[in-house]
C-alpha cells in the first residue's frame, strides 16, 4: 500500500513566497536609508556644489516647496546646546503637502549629520495647501564645540535614495 503523500496547498505557497519577497524588499529599502543622503555629502563636499548651495535668506526650490533659513540662532538649556533654524517653507505645487522638520538635516564641519528635536521644533504640519508658506523653528540639539555647519534640505521627510537636496550655508562662529 502507498502512503498518502501530503500536497502543500498552492494558496499557502503563495502567501510564504509573497511574504519572502516582502521581507527582501523591506530589507532593500532600509539599506537604501542607510547608505542615502547626506552620508555621502560631507561638508567639502558641500561647498563644491556651488549652484546648490544657498546663503541664509535666499529661497531654494525643492521639489513641489520654496524653503528658505532666514536666521540661526544657538542657545543652552541647562547642559544642553541647540542650533535653531527661522525656517520658512511655501507649498509651491498643485495639492497640499506636509511639511516636517524631519525635511531638514545639519551637518557640521567633522561631516557629522543631526536630526531636528522634533519635539522643539514647531515647523511641522500635516497638511499645506498650494500657495501658503509654513513658518517655524528647526531645531537641533549640538555639542558645544562643534561649528562649521550647513542644512541640507530634502524635499520630503523620507531619504530611500537618489534625493535631491538643497544646501543651506550657515556657517558662522558662536556668540
Amino acid at each position: 500500500m502507498d502512503s498518502p503523500t501530503r500536497e502543500v496547498p498552492k494558496k499557502k505557497l503563495i502567501l510564504v513566497l509573497g511574504a519572502f519577497i516582502a521581507f527582501i524588499a523591506l530589507l532593500v529599502v532600509i539599506t537604501k536609508m542607510s547608505d542615502s543622503g547626506v552620508s555621502s555629502s560631507g561638508a567639502a563636499q558641500v561647498e563644491q556644489q556651488e549652484n546648490n548651495v544657498y546663503k541664509l535668506g535666499e529661497t531654494a526650490e525643492l521639489g513641489t516647496f520654496a524653503v528658505s533659513i532666514d536666521h540661526t540662532t544657538y542657545k543652552t538649556e541647562g547642559s544642553s546646546n541647540y542650533l535653531e533654524l527661522d525656517a520658512s517653507v511655501k507649498n509651491i505645487g498643485n495639492k497640499a503637502q506636509m511639511v516636517s522638520s524631519n525635511m531638514f538635516v545639519l551637518i557640521d564641519s567633522m561631516d557629522k549629520n543631526y536630526q531636528a528635536d522634533i519635539g522643539k521644533s514647531d515647523i511641522s504640519k500635516l497638511t499645506v495647501n498650494p500657495g501658503i508658506t509654513q513658518k517655524g523653528k528647526v531645531v537641533f540639539e549640538i555639542p558645544k564645540d562643534v561649528s562649521g555647519f550647513f542644512v541640507a534640505v530634502r524635499p520630503d521627510s523620507l531619504d530611500l535614495g537618489g534625493t535631491d537636496y538643497a544646501y543651506f550655508d550657515a556657517r558662522s562662529d558662536r556668540k
